[in-house]
């Protein structure tokens, strides 16, 4: 957990964007004192119980707020995983216990995305990150979405989808030899270990993303950029073009993987004639921006 500045001030706003692996925090005042900036864990309703989320902030947010309890009038999460009334729900009711006297607003992470790259203007908005997901926003709402199917059925693009293939290409024997001798050099388990280490793991998705780093770390190597790239290829094909309004308005990304590889990136947008707007990695500062005003 990491908080930056102790802000003790009048009424306050909460803002969080939440990811399965994350959820950063920002605590904005009406005036123009500093902000407060916190790290907890992801808090994704497909993946925790409600019990669960109450436990992570309890023990990982409300300690870090101890002069503002009762102060904070409003109370907006954007998160994965919140795709309808009931999971939002959830997440609302125990964001309540913490936060008694504000009114408390539970949203989709995509229209957190929309809000950090478009504002109040029309466009289409893309995450890439652990996950990936789109929408087609007209600056008030999202308009057209696509059924995410998760890391098991889609999500390509994101860090799972490269990770996944990252260690698949590996335990087929399909690397060069340098890139081989890399892989193994970093991991230091056998194919087998390997395979037993990921059916063992508790958190599937965070296992296979987490060899996207190794995709990061050789980005410059051919055979990792044909990789890259036949990944966000997949994703265009899936979660963009299927938009009409593709070729009309920009295409913004949020997400570490869309910062990350924003150069592979651009060069498959290009291959389909796209205009690509904004890449960022962290909504939250669009989102603090917009909710300021």
């Amino acid at each position: 957990m990491i908080i930056f500045v102790k802000l003790i001030n009048k009424d306050m706003i909460l803002i969080a964007d939440s990811g399965s692996t994350k959820t950063t925090w920002r605590l904005l005042s009406e005036s123009n004192a500093p902000t407060t900036e916190i790290e907890t864990q992801g808090i994704n309703p497909n993946y925790l119980t409600s019990e669960a989320v109450s436990e992570i902030l309890e023990k990982e947010l409300r300690p870090l707020l101890p002069d503002c309890n009762g102060k904070i009038q409003k109370v907006y999460f954007y998160g994965s995983g919140c795709s309808t009334v009931p999971k939002c729900e959830r997440i609302r009711q125990s964001l309540l216990a913490i936060t008694p006297n504000a009114e408390v607003i539970v949203a989709h992470d995509l229209l957190g995305a929309a809000i950090s790259l478009c504002g109040v203007d029309t466009g289409i908005a893309c995450i890439l990150g652990t996950g990936s997901n789109s929408c087609f926003y007209d600056g008030k709402k999202v308009q057209k979405t696509i059924l995410s199917l998760g890391y098991l059925l889609g999500d390509e693009g994101g860090g799972v989808h490269i990770g996944k293939k990252i260690l698949y290409h590996y335990l087929k024997n399909h690397y060069p030899e340098d890139l081989k001798t890399a892989f193994e050099t970093k991991y230091k388990q056998s194919p087998a270990e390997l395979i037993s280490a990921m059916y063992a793991s508790q958190n599937t998705a965070s296992f296979l993303a987490d060899f996207a780093r190794f995709a990061g770390e050789n980005k410059m190597h051919p055979f990792i950029q044909n990789l890259i790239k036949n990944c966000f290829r997949k994703y265009f094909t899936e979660q963009v073009l299927i938009y009409e309004e593709a070729s009309l308005y920009p295409i913004g990304f949020v997400g570490s993987i869309a910062f990350v590889f924003q150069n592979e990136l651009k060069a498959v947008a290009e291959e389909y004639s796209l205009c690509i707007g904004k890449i960022i990695k962290n909504p939250i500062e669009g989102l603090e921006e917009f909710h300021k005003k």
